[in-house]
């Protein structure tokens, strides 16, 4: 017996009619499959030769006290654990941070805080922002190439910070077009 591909649609809408029939009957209820989340995660990026596995890594957490404790957990040295935990109670982290751990001349725990580099936080889908971006970050979103990194940074440089993202239009380059094009990664 051959069996045509309507046969099989058929048989399989019935399956999932029986199915249903007999969820419905039922007391319990079944927990829908998919389950949409509104809490963003945070990330920070943590790099330098402390950290526990590799060079770099970045971590997430769906809390800042959540996020602390897996950075202090990332230190390798037991030592510089109370002292990252001072250093964390002490700053606000923000999603794209980057942290720079490593020790100074005097051997001393030296932290330095940055933002991850534009093409990261595009992949992590964290908003960028206009006055926290280099050349090299700038030319990581499309439609924007090396000389007109080079020009929206010249003009940050003379003119001041933007504020947002509508203030690049000041910026000789950057059209209405090309800023609606710009305007979904910040």
């Amino acid at each position: 017996m051959r069996r045509t591909p309507g046969t099989l649609t058929v048989l399989a809408l019935l399956l999932v009619t029986v199915i249903f029939i007999q969820q419905e009957g039922s007391e319990t209820q079944v927990p829908p499959v998919f389950v949409s989340s509104s809490v963003q995660p945070i990330y920070v990026e943590l790099c330098g030769p402390l950290l526990s596995q590799q060079d770099s890594c970045v971590i997430a957490a769906t809390s800042m006290e959540s996020l602390k404790s897996k950075i202090i957990q990332s230190i390798e040295m037991q030592e510089l654990r109370s002292l990252m935990s001072c250093w964390l109670a002490a700053h606000q982290l923000s999603s794209g941070n980057r942290l720079s751990i490593g020790k100074s001349a005097a051997h001393n725990l030296q932290i330095e805080c940055a933002f991850m580099a534009a093409a990261k936080r595009i992949t992590l889908d964290i908003p960028l922002h206009p006055d926290h971006m280099t050349q090299l970050d700038w030319q990581a979103l499309p439609g924007v190439g090396e000389k007109l990194a080079a020009t929206i940074t010249a003009d940050r440089s003379s003119y001041g910070d933007f504020g947002s993202i509508s203030a690049l239009t000041r910026v000789r380059g950057i059209s209405d077009k090309k800023l609606l094009k710009l305007r979904p990664y910040f």
